[in-house]
């Protein structure tokens, strides 16, 4: 089989229908924002105004119907740019004037008038600081693009580690976080923190029984560690899509300001009355408050989707690089990727998104309803909501991981993502030790690298700036510079997660669908070995004692079920071949007959599963 016709074979448009309805709903976004527009004063946004309405600093128009009513205010407030607030003191009511400058014992805050004991004086002092922030980081900017460099080659130094020693990095990693638990533990009982103590000792328990139990499968996980790094490292490129990402991210988030923007300036004018005085304020409509939902559903929803659109991306390339024999053949598979997205697979993107969306509203919705419960004596419906919380916390998350999955099998098999789901869940469930080890151990050893990454650059960015020049304001670029080093190091991780997960269902499916004979392997040697070694162990029970057999080859089945495709129907013969402990004995034999009999049963019922 061809690589062309594995990877591309009957590609066809997937999810066309949720397609088609995403972009629905996003012209029903337009048209609700541009309803908006009609009536919106964007350059008012934030500009404080009076009682009757009218904007402080600028010359105002006529409020229609409205204006009469407030005949006891001139509108033209082009010399009086800041507001009043002050309280009555015949009626005992805040009152909103704009005035040329604030009264005596009032000071100025953003154009507001407040009262002096009602503020705080922090304010000069913050903008104090922040224009001696933007001055010094201003003279810094060199240090801040060096502690970029250097999360930036620290990420490829750790490329090169996992590459060539990741078994080593992986072990030391996890010892190491047993015995920083261990001495956390010891810390708190020194200080009598003895809640602190006990949850530090059962953290390192549980890291102990993890690692004991699935000490077999940190060698593949090390050697998906290692193929992702030489997958990696074959299409460098790949590093830079979180940036393309980051650069969509940031326009959709302008593009939703803006929009709020529009919302919230095209409120309409309401009249009302407070001890014989019309007062006009600015009130928003039904038909704004249904611009702000959809503003802010399709938000979350285009974010998920550009999310989606990259984790789709490096799927389809890293699938490409894993089933193509020759690397040097490979081509452009990043621009393939794209192709393929924008060609065949925009729907499924769509519906990936749509899914998750809905789940983190229903979440904000039941994060709403309790905080809203905090303020009743309800106890009941505080911990009923709690509970909704964690449970609906715990699906989202199981959710992207499943759609994450459902993306590789539609960059893999061209399907449509409902199926490819199942694919991926069917996959998921049979190597489920396996993906047990690499969620656990993987995801802690990433975390550790980005951690890792940061904290490098963090110091050799203090080191730079701790010299008589910069000491006296050193600590905003140089937490500018972390934002930034964490950024380029979360960049990195997320990539190398979605490589390690492609090439990890790219594994499970190469077991299943072939059997290294007439249907070569795709995958690497190392990847060999380990599978060899697997099936090698799943055989055990046929070097045993006879005592021993049975309870070695249900040790041995029971540590490889997660792989169960390794086991192919065909393999049952090797059972009867080598067969050291026949014996002669009638009583004997047949037992022993019985015991492997069982054991072809048990096999192709796994087989069939």
């Amino acid at each position: 089989m061809s690589n062309k016709s594995y990877i591309e074979s009957d590609r066809k448009c997937t999810n066309v229908w949720f397609l088609v309805i995403s972009i629905v709903f996003i012209c029903v976004t337009l048209l609700l924002v541009g309803f908006c527009w009609i009536t919106s004063t964007p350059s008012r946004f934030g500009k404080p105004y009076d009682d009757c309405g009218y904007f402080c600093g600028e010359t105002n128009v006529d409020i229609q119907e409205y204006d009469y009513k407030c005949s006891f205010q001139q509108k033209d407030h082009r010399d009086k740019p800041k507001l009043q607030i002050k309280l009555d003191p015949k009626t005992n009511k805040i009152r909103h004037d704009c005035v040329k400058k604030c009264y005596k014992g009032y000071k100025e805050k953003f154009n507001y008038c407040i009262k002096r004991n009602q503020i705080k004086e922090f304010g000069k002092d913050t903008l104090i600081i922040a224009d001696g922030s933007l001055e010094a980081i201003f003279y810094t900017w060199d240090s801040i693009l060096m502690i970029c460099f250097v999360a930036f080659c620290f990420s490829y130094i750790s490329l090169f580690l996992f590459r060539y020693v990741a078994f080593y990095v992986i072990w030391i990693i996890n010892v190491g976080c047993i015995l920083f638990l261990i001495f956390l533990t010891f810390a708190a009982i020194y200080m009598k923190e003895n809640l602190v103590a006990v949850v530090m000792a059962i953290m390192a328990i549980i890291l102990i029984v993890l690692l004991i139990v699935f000490r077999r499968r940190i060698g593949l996980v090390a050697t998906l560690f290692r193929v992702a790094s030489k997958a990696l490292m074959d299409i460098p490129a790949i590093m830079f899509e979180p940036f393309l990402t980051f650069i969509f991210l940031l326009m959709t988030f302008i593009i939703f300001i803006k929009f709020s923007i529009i919302i919230e300036t095209s409120a309409e004018v309401r009249r009302y009355k407070e001890d014989n005085r019309v007062k006009l304020n600015y009130e928003d409509r039904f038909i704004n408050d249904l611009a702000h939902v959809f503003n802010v559903v399709t938000f979350a929803w285009f974010t998920q989707f550009i999310f989606g659109c990259q984790h789709f991306v490096i799927a389809d390339t890293i699938v490409q690089w894993y089933f193509t024999p020759d690397k040097e053949k490979l081509g452009n598979p990043i621009l393939t990727s794209f192709k393929n997205l924008l060609r065949y697979h925009l729907g499924s993107i769509c519906l990936g998104a749509s899914l998750i969306t809905i789940v983190k509203v229903v979440k904000t919705i039941v994060e709403l309803i309790r905080n809203q419960l905090k303020n009743t004596q309800s106890s009941i419906g505080i911990a009923i909501a709690y509970c909704l919380r964690v449970v609906i916390g715990a699906f989202d998350e199981f959710l992207e991981y499943l759609v994450r999955n459902a993306y590789i099998i539609v960059a893999k098999e061209g399907t449509e993502f409902i199926e490819s789901g199942k694919r991926a869940s069917h996959l998921l469930t049979r190597n489920i030790v396996d993906v047990i080890a690499l969620n656990n151990f993987g995801d802690l050893v990433l975390f550790i690298c980005r951690l890792l990454i940061v904290l490098i650059a963090g110091f050799v960015g203090y080191g730079m700036l701790d010299s008589p020049d910069t000491r006296d304001n050193m600590y905003p670029p140089l937490i500018l510079g972390i934002v930034f080093a964490f950024l380029i190091a979360h960049c990195f991780v997320t990539v190398f997660e979605m490589t390690i997960d492609t090439i990890f269902i790219c594994y499970c499916i190469d077991c299943e669908e072939n059997d290294g004979d007439l249907n070569p392997y795709h995958m690497s040697d190392c990847l060999k070995k380990i599978l060899m070694d697997m099936k090698e162990h799943s055989s055990m029970f046929l070097l045993t004692n006879e005592g021993g057999k049975d309870a070695e080859f249900r040790s041995g089945i029971a540590d490889g079920s997660s792989l169960p495709m390794l086991v192919q129907k065909n393999d049952s013969h090797l059972i009867h071949t080598t067969n050291p402990f026949m014996v002669d004995n009638e009583d004997g034999h047949q037992v022993y007959q019985q015991d492997v009999d069982e054991h072809e049963s048990y096999l192709d019922q796994v087989y069939q599963n």
